[in-house]
């Protein structure tokens, strides 16, 4: 029994961030209410399995103030049902706000020692969205683009699985963020090898915003970095960012034409 305590300790919670990232990525982005109920159950069987075996650790003040706090949001609106003029409405925001509980009280009872399996387990979540959105991309016809966009240059800026080409951009540079901030501080280059799928998938969302994301993660990761990687390394990763970014914006061509207007509606 030990053993099987011991395993689940180490691989729990990289499979929880991996199927939490990837499983509410291929759920349709997460958009739907049926998609809220495991996402918030699952967390919740974690951190209840952690408490049962005695395997959660004590958060801080800090941490269990920022719990309580979110905590205290979804009690306010599961209160102001009795006053909304939108009742479903009201009650759907509850449900959304109950996954961030959810996640949020699972993530601090592990123990820190975790946060690495926490941060594997993201990037092959994000690894496995990126992968199907290039497949669709190569195999799946007019269905994997953002074909809810008013504007005619965004019928081929990639979307599915999440189904806004934003929102992929944005799942995509965080996962190429995390990724090659691992390599560097582990000195373990098989550690970036996903960002092979992260970088074209980032290319064929034509999402602006999201290449700025990018670098402005890539140059504070590398910054915080700085006392673990070479200087040299840290200037040379800053500077091939910057380089990205205006190859991105200037090389992709005419930004009106190839990333399209830059509001686009909500899911539909």
């Amino acid at each position: 029994m030990a053993q099987v305590y011991g395993r689940v300790g180490s691989y729990g919670p990289a499979l929880l961030a991996a199927i939490l990232a990837g499983g509410v990525a291929l759920d349709n982005g997460g958009y739907d209410a049926t998609t809220w109920g495991w996402s918030t159950l699952l967390p919740l069987v974690v951190a209840g399995g952690a408490l049962g075996v005695g395997a959660a650790r004590r958060p801080g003040t800090l941490a269990l103030s920022f719990l309580a706090l979110l905590v205290g949001l979804a009690a306010w609106t599961a209160l102001s049902v009795a006053w909304s003029i939108d009742v479903s409405q009201s009650v759907l925001e509850l449900e959304r706000l109950l996954v961030y509980v959810a996640c949020t009280a699972a993530i601090l009872v592990l123990d820190r020692r975790h946060v690495g399996s926490l941060l594997a387990g993201l990037v092959v979540g994000i690894a496995v969205a990126c992968g199907w959105a290039l497949w669709l991309r190569a195999f799946g016809g007019a269905g994997s683009y953002d074909v809810a966009s008013v504007s005619p240059g965004a019928a081929r800026r990639l979307a599915e699985p999440l189904g806004y080409s934003n929102g992929l951009g944005a799942f995509a540079a965080i996962g190429a963020v995390v990724a090659t901030t691992a390599a560097l501080r582990l000195r373990q280059a098989v550690l970036a090898s996903p960002v092979l799928l992260f970088l074209p998938t980032l290319y064929f969302t034509y999402s602006r915003g999201a290449w700025l994301a990018l670098v402005v993660g890539a140059l504070a990761a590398f910054a915080l970095s700085v006392p673990r990687i070479p200087r040299r390394v840290a200037f040379a990763a800053a500077a091939v960012c910057v380089v990205g970014l205006v190859v991105a914006l200037v090389g992709l061509g005419d930004p009106r034409a190839r990333c399209g207007s830059s509001r686009t509606p909500a899911r539909r």
